[in-house]
């Protein structure tokens, strides 16, 4: 069974994270670890856990760093920076970090999206002489080639 709450180091980790250089900083700290692969591992897992991600997605709502909040900020610093008078006053890439940010630990920026292809074989073989099991079988072959190298223009 899930856990329903964050423990004390994934929530410690999720208020370091924002601070951190990076995943790993953030998991060194948090899990007072000196491996950084023990606390990129700690990040990773993390970043996959429901429980932490609403956490993590608790935390930003408190801070009012809700979708409209960003979409509102997001709007008013594209509006700003087309001002030359502005650009000399503010640094609008500043802001956009900070949103940036708050969009990955929203997650709406997916790492990858995967398009998965599936192909269903089935293969009657009883009832058949060796002529018709090496037919089905250079059948079945011809489908595997086909289906790799339908697989082959996808990646």
């Amino acid at each position: 069974m899930a856990r329903k709450t964050p423990t004390h180091q994934q929530k410690k980790w999720v208020k370091l994270l924002p601070l951190s250089k990076n995943l790993t900083e953030a998991g060194l700290q948090a899990y007072d670890t000196l491996s950084h692969k023990n606390a990129y591992q700690y990040s990773y897992k993390n970043l996959h856990n429901p429980t932490v991600l609403s956490y993590m997605e608790q935390i930003l709502n408190e801070n009012g760093l809700n979708d409209s909040f960003l979409s509102d900020s997001l709007r008013k610093i594209i509006e700003k920076s087309t001002s030359k008078q502005a650009l000399k006053k503010i640094n609008p890439s500043d802001g956009l970090r900070g949103i940036e940010m708050t969009f990955r630990l929203r997650d709406r920026f997916p790492s990858e999206r995967i398009e998965t292809t599936s192909r269903e074989l089935k293969i009657e073989l009883s009832n058949k002489d060796n002529t018709q099991l090496g037919t089905e079988l250079q059948s079945t072959i011809d489908e595997l080639k086909k289906f790799g190298a339908l697989l082959s223009d996808k990646t």
